[in-house]
C-alpha cells in the first residue's frame, strides 16, 4: 500500500484484458474519447481473470465461482483498507474505467484519493473480472 502511495504520478487508464493487455501508463493507442477519460496517478491490478466464451458455454459454473473469488479478495481488500484508512468516502467519486459492471469505494490517504475498484467486461461472450488499486491525484 505505501508503495502505491509513494509511486509518483502519471497519467493512465486501466487496461482491460479484452480490449488490450498492456502497460496502464501506455496511451499511445488510446483515442481522444479514452484519453478524456484517464486519471492522473498510480494504479496497481490485484486481481484478474479473462474467461473465453467456448469455456463458460461448456463449464457455465465457472463464471459463477470466478465472482465469488473475486468478492473474497475485494471484500479482503477493503476490510484491510478500512482498518488503515477508516471508514471510505460517503461519496467516491472516482470509477477508474466503466465496463458492463463496476463498484467502487475511495478513501482520502495523504493528500490523494485512494480507489479500490472492481471492474467486468464482457465481449463477445469472453467475461473479463479485474480489480485495481489506484491513487489518484483529485
Amino acid at each position: 500500500m505505501r508503495e502505491l502511495l509513494d509511486l509518483p504520478a502519471r497519467e493512465f487508464r486501466p487496461s482491460s484484458l479484452l480490449e488490450r493487455n498492456e502497460d496502464p501508463y501506455d496511451l499511445d493507442e488510446l483515442d481522444d474519447h479514452d484519453l478524456e477519460r484517464t486519471h492522473f496517478g498510480a494504479v496497481r491490478v490485484v486481481a484478474s481473470s479473462r474467461l473465453d466464451a467456448a469455456w463458460l458455454t461448456e463449464y457455465p459454473f465457472l463464471l459463477e465461482e470466478t465472482q465469488e473469488r473475486f468478492a473474497e479478495v475485494l471484500d479482503t481488500c477493503e476490510r484491510r483498507l478500512r482498518e488503515r484508512f477508516g471508514e471510505p468516502l460517503a461519496h467516491p467519486g472516482t470509477l477508474l474505467r466503466t465496463g458492463d459492471g463496476e463498484w467502487a469505494v475511495a478513501w482520502e490517504a495523504d493528500g490523494r484519493r485512494l480507489v479500490l475498484q472492481l471492474f467486468e467486461l464482457v465481449g463477445d461472450g469472453d467475461h473479463e473480472l479485474q480489480i485495481w488499486l489506484a491513487v489518484t491525484d483529485f
